[in-house]
């Protein structure tokens, strides 16, 4: 055995530098025993100047956060190795943007998928929460604090308040009737909600929030038809 490899990191971001050079076409390979491994990681190694050798390992991105020992083999060396494996979480929402047509208080259903590509269990709560605000909203509220030229200071700021506060449609209830609780690495879960729009929505506007699920993300916008287009129907 030669010098020994300590590294931490994520799973797939885990470099280390040993002060041994590395001699030109040299083979490479990395052996850790762990259960928990689905697989064993890649390595790669590269000289790092003249005399010292860069290892970088890539682990599967489900590992789960802790330490694994094994050894790293490169060319006629072999070294100790222990990689201690950070939590890294990431979730994602699918699809990210979701195109709805709706009016004030309705309540509709909808049907998306989170997917679990980190190394942590997640827990999906049942009720979420999101804003919703009406597109160009900011534009509209800085150009009528800009038309009044007359105007000074705090008179403008008070314009734009009052015109972002227009713009806010209100906060929108979401329930997952389906799919809600844990969420394991490398998991996919279909989820079923329902959806209630505010009530403080306008006719013929359109309006954007952004619906948060630990940190993945996802863009509603809800087309809101003019008054009478839904009185006609």
């Amino acid at each position: 055995m030669d010098e020994s490899i300590r590294v931490h990191g994520k799973p797939r971001h885990l470099e280390s530098v040993i002060a041994k050079p590395m001699r030109e076409g040299a083979g490479v390979t990395a052996v850790f025993d762990s259960k928990q491994l689905r697989s064993q990681p890649i390595v790669f190694a590269r000289p790092f100047g003249n005399h010292a050798t860069r290892v970088r390992l890539k682990f599967p991105p489900d590992t789960p956060p802790g330490s694994y020992k094994g050894t790293v083999r490169i060319g006629d060396t072999t070294h100790t190795a222990v990689v201690d494996i950070a939590p890294e979480p990431h979730l994602r929402i699918v699809p990210t943007n979701i195109h709805l047509s709706g009016t004030a208080g309705q309540q509709m259903t909808l049907d998306f998928s989170v997917v679990n590509s980190g190394n942590v269990v997640y827990d999906i709560r049942k009720v979420h929460g999101f804003g919703l605000f009406a597109e160009g909203g900011i534009e509209d509220a800085l150009g009528a604090a800009y038309r009044q030229s007359e105007r000074v200071g705090q008179e403008r700021v008070a314009i734009v308040a009052d015109k972002l506060a227009e713009a806010h449609g209100g906060l929108a209830r979401m329930e997952i009737e389906s799919g809600a609780g844990s969420i394991k690495p490398d998991e996919v879960k279909a989820l079923h909600a329902s959806l209630r729009l505010p009530d403080n929505l306008k006719h013929g506007r359109q309006y954007t929030g952004v619906l948060r699920i630990q940190n993945a993300q996802c863009e509603i916008h809800v087309d809101v038809p003019g008054k009478h287009s839904e009185e006609g129907q």
